[in-house]
């Protein structure tokens, strides 16, 4: 990758020192932004709420050396929230996706003001992308 330019700047706000499933996906779908070139920021504040028997989880290097910081090109393009419980706050630069799963029937009206303020949502399932709409 020395000397190509990196695909776009994310910065990935969740969980990814926990061994719960949030964490486990986060895990995996920032290790292909690595793969695929993209210049990116790991944000994890330590809000998120692990079960109790939550271990931590041992970090891939190339994950350790970025968590905690943004992208190191600049500003992060593309600023996508997956973690539990969903921070409502926009985020300070770029575009906001949300990814949060939900299998619980209709969704907090606490959370409709949130989902106006995101520029997009990813959805797990169809079930998901349902109880979004």
């Amino acid at each position: 990758m020395r000397g190509l330019q990196p695909r776009g700047r994310v910065a990935w706000d969740a969980d990814f020192e926990r061994l719960h499933s949030l964490a486990l996906v986060n895990l995996a779908a920032c290790r292909e932004l690595l793969q695929r070139g993209y210049d990116l920021g790991l944000l994890s504040d330590g809000m998120d709420v692990p079960s109790e028997t939550a271990e931590p989880v041992p970090l891939d290097p190339r994950l350790a050396a970025r968590l905690g910081r943004g992208p190191v090109g600049g500003p992060a393009q593309v600023h996508v929230r997956h973690r539990w419980p969903p921070r409502p706050e926009p985020p300070p630069q770029g575009r906001c996706v949300l990814m949060q799963p939900w299998e619980y029937g209709s969704l907090p009206r606490a959370w409709l003001p949130m989902l106006e303020r995101v520029d997009e949502v990813w959805a797990y399932s169809r079930y998901v992308r349902k109880r979004l709409i």
